[in-house]
């Protein structure tokens, strides 16, 4: 605990979230991000191996809960991981999740001030 005064102490993440600051207008326009390396490196050889030209882009769901709602409202939305070829990027920089306008709206609801903080994507085979 932290006895000093006015300090905040920074979040902290279980194993399965990662930080990334999305602002609104890429949740509402874009409706993707590109999914952070380090953690697309978490999924292991074994995933990775298993994407490749033929085998890359996957149907998801987004178990998501409001924040509004932590742990009282839990809803799933339809999403797709896809893993993109670009020149001088390796595999594990190259995923992105996509959204519908669904999804979207839902997030400009619970968090109007114009950031999302943390995601949570899993691993498909």
């Amino acid at each position: 605990m932290d006895r000093r005064k006015n300090r905040v102490q920074p979040i902290r993440l279980l194993p399965k979230f990662f930080p990334l600051d999305i602002h609104k207008s890429m949740f509402l326009n874009d409706l993707m991000i590109t999914i952070p390396q380090y953690y697309a490196e978490s999924w292991g050889t074994q995933v990775l191996n298993g994407h490749n030209q033929n085998n890359k882009s996957w149907k998801v769901d987004i178990n998501y809960e409001s924040p509004k709602e932590l742990g009282k409202v839990k809803s799933k939305h339809k999403a797709r991981l896809t893993l993109f070829f670009a020149k001088n990027r390796n595999q594990t920089s190259s995923y992105r999740l996509k959204w519908d306008n669904e999804f979207a709206i839902q997030l400009a609801k619970d968090y109007p001030k114009s950031f999302v903080r943390s995601f949570r994507v899993s691993h498909w085979r």
